[in-house]
Order: structure tokens, then C-alpha cells, then sequence
């Protein structure tokens, strides 16, 4: 659960924007088999087309914005979500710059963006980790001892 507002705020709003972005970008692949970018650009890759890489962007759009809704809501989800969020943009743009390189200023801003999810979700995420430990581990002592149940 990601309980500071600024950071909360700011996870909401990056990933709801992140979020609009992929699913216009994955609609905009499918419908147009690569918004302008040559079929070429996918030599080298598994993909045939742009279909399946719109595909997963659709997905990704809409982790993001179940992601979003689970940092609004306070969720205990909510900064696991997010860190997972920002593990996938990550990821996306390595693999799409090794895939078809480096073509935009997007890709490395985007790319940046997820770092600044994981960064932004990281204080919460460890916050929790360390309370459920740390319940978990009082729960199992008594004065030092195994707690038999």
C-alpha cells in the first residue's frame, strides 16, 4: 500500500498516462500494422507483423491502469502493482531497442518513466515487506523461543 500522498499521487497519474499511451499505441500497431514504422524494422524478431507486439501493449495498458486503481484505492497491492508496472516498461523498452534499436527520444523517456515508477513504489513496497516480516516473525516467538501452535 503506497500510504505518502506525493508519491501516490505522482504513481497514479504516471500510470494512468502510461497506461492511455499503451493502449493508443498497441490500438494504433494492430490497426495499423505499425504506425508508419517499416515492416523491415522486425527483421531479425519473432514477429511477422506489428499484431503481436500491439497485443501485449494493449495488456500492458491495462496492467497500468489496474495498477493505478489499486494505488488510488490504497490497496495493499498497490506498490507491488506498481513495481511490477515499472519492471514492464523496463523491460519493454530493452527489449524493443535490442529488437528494433534505438529510434526515438520516446525510448529512453519511457524508459525513464519506469525507473521513476520502481523508485516512486520502492519506500512502500519495502514498508510492507518489512511489517508483514516482522508480524510474521512476532508471531512465531515468544521470549526468544519457537511459538508451538
Amino acid at each position: 500500500m503506497v500510504t505518502n500522498r506525493v508519491p501516490r499521487i505522482m504513481l497514479v497519474v504516471l500510470e494512468v498516462l502510461m497506461g492511455l499511451a499503451a493502449l493508443g499505441g498497441g490500438i494504433g500497431l494492430i490497426l495499423t500494422n505499425g504506425l508508419g514504422m517499416p515492416l523491415e524494422s522486425l527483421e531479425g524478431s519473432p514477429f511477422a507483423s506489428y499484431t503481436i507486439p500491439g497485443l501485449v501493449l494493449l495488456v500492458v495498458g491495462i496492467i497500468n491502469l489496474a495498477s493505478a486503481a489499486t494505488v488510488l484505492r490504497r490497496h495493499r497491492w498497490g506498490a507491488p502493482s506498481s513495481a511490477f508496472v515499472g519492471l514492464m516498461w523496463v523491460g519493454w523498452f530493452v527489449v524493443q531497442v535490442a529488437v528494433v534499436g534505438l529510434v526515438s527520444w520516446q525510448q529512453p523517456f519511457y524508459f525513464g518513466v519506469g525507473l521513476l515508477i520502481i523508485v516512486l513504489a520502492a519506500p512502500s513496497l519495502v514498508r510492507q515487506y518489512r511489517t508483514r516480516s516482522s508480524r510474521w516473525s512476532s508471531s512465531r516467538t515468544r521470549g526468544g523461543r519457537r511459538a508451538l501452535r
